[in-house]
């Protein structure tokens, strides 16, 4: 049984992808509001509720929340309530011998990795994203659609990187770092730095430590 934690657009994107890995016998979501609905035709259960009823029968939890500091936020819940995590990987993804992904990454359709790529846990690795040799990418990070990261970056725990960001070779990124849409890294950035532009440029810092407003 796969609990997909979020039921907004990004929970029915996980959802539609578990059916077509076909791994789970059964697929709800998870929400902290309370009250008997269903979205998609898909149950919505607290996360109390939802393990109460299907513990039992080996329920996994994947996070569908796009702010890094929610999924930590939520991760440490679902650890609380004594659930696993689960790991949802598109169908077509190679995972080469040398990379390792931990429990409670999403990487979705599209995704290239190549080897000794290291991802931790809590991660969300979105559409066509790829990455190159010798990455590390820290835990309950967001990598946003169509992202390419260089051969032996280093992304920290938290960071967010938006939709067609490019990151240089060899480049470190703090944690809580946002990196916007479209930036081009092309040197370090610090902890919690938001930049934007092409080269990419330090903005502001992340004191709210929130990637989506």
């Amino acid at each position: 049984m796969l609990g997909i934690y979020g039921c907004g657009g990004m929970g029915r994107e996980i959802a539609e992808l578990a059916r077509r890995i076909g791994r789970w016998q059964g697929i709800i979501f998870i929400d902290d509001r309370p009250g008997d609905r269903e979205v998609d035709r898909v149950k919505v259960f607290t996360l109390e509720e939802a393990g109460k009823k299907f513990k039992a029968k080996g329920l996994e939890v994947i996070i569908s929340v796009g702010e890094p500091a929610t999924r930590k936020a939520l991760a440490a819940k679902v650890a609380a309530a004594r659930l696993q995590s689960a790991r949802v990987i598109a169908p077509g993804f190679e995972l080469s011998p040398t990379s390792t992904v931990a429990p409670g990454t999403l990487i979705h359709s599209g995704v290239v990795a190549t080897c000794n790529v290291h991802i931790a846990e809590g991660c969300l690795i979105n559409k066509l994203a790829v990455i190159g040799h010798d990455v590390t990418i820290g835990s309950f990070s967001v990598i946003s659609p169509h992202v390419a990261i260089g051969g032996g970056t280093r992304i920290g725990p938290g960071c967010f990187l938006g939709s067609g960001a490019l990151i240089r070779d060899g480049v470190n990124i703090g944690p809580g770092a946002i990196i916007g849409m479209g930036a081009v890294v092309l040197s370090d950035v610090e902890r919690d730095a938001v930049m934007v532009g092409n080269p990419a440029c330090f903005l502001r810092e992340n004191r709210d430590k929130k990637a989506l407003r």
